[in-house]
């Protein structure tokens, strides 16, 4: 089966189309993740959706695009129980991953309007303003809101995080090799995802695709779980499991950046600009969201903040920010920019999170 790149405006429909599926599935765990095989390292998200009856359960990826914000299906197949989910040619960007939210139970119809209005809120994508950056911070915080009101989450981040929103881009000369050692290191991994090509279910105005139109949804279902059974116990799914075997992607990763030496070959001039556009984009959506009468009271977190282990890479991710921060050091938000930022995004996911619940 090919990937699937379905418009957030149309995955509700899309869900629609197999309740036979989708009316048993939640969200059990959703992953914010920077990807190393973009020109300005894109952020996106991946949610992983379990089918309660059976206990299967599945990858997706979420993401603005210059195009469209969409919904990946297909990089990874329905797996049963415990399987890792990269077997069968499923396929992977070059992520780190920054930080996660684990839950007991979050309604996947629930998700899916989230995602619609977050869209509706800044439509057009910008290479700056309302970029993958912004989209990933709002969905995010939005579901975090979500668990926090249930009640059902728990919240992980790893070092890597200290990269959100950071423009580490290499310098030109640099990039095929950070590329191609990256892929080295990962394909020592077992049952190593490969890299294919996602077709387009159609662009905003079109309806819901299929998974293409020689492939039926229930047909990419396991079939032995078309059956109704015995309803899986919670007990029998760890999440964790999965996070631990995606770590190691994100620890090839940071080997490919020392490998190529990624401090000192960074492309000065694009973090300058990245940094400074960055910034503008930043102070006025903080000002905007922040001075609506309108805007709803910063929920904040009162939660137990599970850090993954610290490690070589830990100082090594220190010195690349610092490198980083130094080039776009003229242009950088200041700390109480940052956290007007931090804050305004808190507002907003509170203000969606009511607008969706009504």
């Amino acid at each position: 089966m090919s990937p699937l790149a379905v418009p957030v405006t149309n995955f509700g429909a899309y869900l629609d189309q197999y309740p036979k599926i989708f009316r048993d599935c939640d969200v059990i765990s959703v992953t914010h993740s920077k990807n190393l095989d973009s020109p300005v390292l894109h952020e996106y998200l991946h949610l992983i959706i379990r089918h309660r009856p059976s206990n299967a359960w599945r990858r997706l990826l979420v993401e603005r695009q210059t195009h469209q914000d969409q919904v990946i299906i297909g990089l990874w197949p329905w797996v049963t129980r415990q399987g890792s989910g990269r077997s069968s040619g499923a396929q992977l960007p070059l992520p780190l991953l920054m930080r996660n939210l684990r839950f007991v139970s979050l309604n996947l119809q629930t998700v899916a309007k989230i995602l619609l209005y977050v869209h509706r809120q800044r439509p057009e994508y910008h290479v700056v303003t309302a970029n993958c950056f912004w989209y990933a911070d709002a969905v995010f915080e939005i579901l975090r809101n979500a668990g926090q009101s249930a009640g059902n989450y728990r919240y992980h981040q790893w070092p890597y995080l200290k990269l959100r929103g950071v423009a580490v881009i290499a310098n030109p000369r640099v990039k095929g090799d950070l590329r191609v050692a990256a892929g080295r290191f990962q394909n020592l991994l077992p049952n190593t995802p490969f890299r294919g090509e996602i077709q387009d279910a159609g662009g905003k105005d079109q309806d819901a695709g299929g998974e293409g139109e020689d492939m039926d949804m229930y047909d990419v279902f396991p079939r032995a779980l078309q059956v109704t059974g015995d309803t899986a116990t919670p007990t029998d799914f760890d999440v964790s499991i999965i996070e631990a075997e995606e770590n190691e992607v994100s620890q090839c990763i940071i080997k490919a950046m020392k490998e190529v030496d990624l401090i000192s070959n960074l492309d000065e001039l694009a973090i300058r600009r990245l940094t400074e556009e960055r910034k503008a984009d930043i102070i006025a959506f903080s000002n905007a969201v922040l001075a609506s009468p309108e805007k709803q009271a910063d929920l904040g977190h009162d939660e137990e903040v599970q850090r993954g282990q610290e490690s070589e890479d830990s100082d090594f991710i220190a010195q690349l920010v610092a490198a980083v921060a130094k080039m776009g050091s003229e242009n950088a938000l200041s700390e109480r920019e940052e956290a007007r930022y931090e804050e305004a995004i808190r507002v907003f996911a509170a203000s969606v999170l009511k607008e969706v619940s009504n």
